[in-house]
């Protein structure tokens, strides 16, 4: 009798060591219960990602690569993860794209209930506008939104060709969601709450090889030319918004806010270029250009006036260097709005750059891209 509670004392122990060895760690991200979910996801935060994404949300989440469907499943999204690596698999260049976002007891619930046919019409927790750079690094981190996954609900309808990000009180605020080009209809839950709505147009331009962003103004009263928003009470259900009413026919101009520079690298060295002694990124979150030919295009804001509206001109201070700070100037130049302009750079290593002036190319067709397929 001895020998037999001996044993069922021995293997007590030896069931308490699995079950501890056996626990989900902290996937370094922020977030919990890396590895595969219930049904089969991979929570894994990927070294090798398509993008990264924070969760700021209690919510364990499964990413889409567009609508929900397996042959588009990037992975999983520990709850409040931060810097999580999606799959990179499926991604062959670069890309804007729609990250769709549904709860991973959702995901289970369609995939038991129908398999891939039930998940296409399951109910979607949120939707980020996202970039994939094939040929940079990607560091550029998405946030999912806390507000996600309340229980108001906005109904948006997106009739144009355009990506539209929902901004909360500001044109530069806080992201709250996001719709795709050509969409009937997208859900947005939110907390219950009074909102200040600025809609963001975002587009991937193929001749520049960047995602410009578009700010419809006010064109008429007290406040014309200063970023549109709309303040709307999100307290049920039966709330709808269709961007069609956004559009230049609906007495809506389009601007990009500033300016392009197309900077043409033709040095021995990858280089960095700078407005003031900000260095700054390309829209797939890359300072370096490379050297011999290598070239990057860059979005310049400008200072918003005193009233808030855009500024129509702006006399820059543009400049070039690498990761230790700006090392040559650019001659400056009044710049005009919506313009693209061009930089050559030359020179045999990092101490000694030279920078032409700024060629003037193009006004950039911002209506024309508004309602291009």
């Amino acid at each position: 009798m001895k020998k037999i509670l001996k044993i069922s004392v021995l293997l007590l122990a030896v069931g308490l060591i699995f079950s501890f060895t056996g626990c989900d760690d902290d996937d370094g991200t922020g977030g919990s219960g890396s590895g595969s979910g219930s049904g089969g996801v991979d929570f894994t935060s990927q070294q090798t990602a398509s993008i990264r994404v924070r969760n700021n949300t209690n919510v364990r989440l499964v990413a889409f690569r567009g609508r929900p469907d397996t042959a588009n499943l990037l992975g999983g999204v520990p709850a409040n993860a931060n810097n999580h690596g999606l799959s990179r698999d499926g991604f062959n260049s670069s890309a804007d794209f729609v990250l769709t976002l549904v709860t991973e007891t959702a995901y289970n619930a369609a995939i038991n209930a129908g398999g891939n046919q039930a998940l296409q019409s399951v109910e979607i927790f949120n939707v980020v506008y996202a970039f994939y750079n094939h040929t940079g690094t990607n560091n550029n981190i998405f946030q999912i939104n806390a507000q996600s996954g309340g229980a108001a609900r906005l109904n948006m309808e997106n009739p144009t060709a355009w990506n539209i990000e929902l901004r909360r009180d500001a044109h530069n605020g806080t992201t709250l969601g996001f719709i795709g080009p050509y969409t009937s209809v997208q859900a947005l839950n939110l907390e219950p709450g009074d909102y200040v709505f600025y809609p963001v147009m975002r587009r991937f331009n193929p001749m520049i090889g960047e995602v410009i962003d578009v700010q419809p103004v006010f064109t008429a009263g007290s406040i014309a030319n200063t970023p549109f928003f709309r303040e709307l009470p999100i307290t049920g259900t039966n709330h709808t918004w269709n961007f069609l009413t956004l559009t230049q026919n609906n007495g809506f101009n389009m601007v990009s806010g500033g300016a392009f520079v197309r900077v043409v690298n033709n040095s021995d060295t990858g280089i960095s270029f700078f407005n003031g002694d900000q260095r700054q990124q390309t829209s797939g979150i890359s300072f370096l250009i490379g050297p011999n030919g290598g070239h990057a295009t860059f979005q310049i804001r400008f200072p918003m006036n005193p009233d808030g509206s855009f500024s129509a001109t702006h006399t820059s201070n543009f400049g070039v260097g690498n990761a230790a700070g700006r090392t040559g100037s650019v001659p400056p130049r009044t710049v005009e709005i919506d313009w693209l302009y061009e930089i050559q750079v030359t020179g045999p290593d990092a101490s000694q750059l030279t920078a032409s002036e700024l060629t003037p190319i193009q006004k950039m067709d911002i209506e024309g891209l508004f309602a291009a397929n």
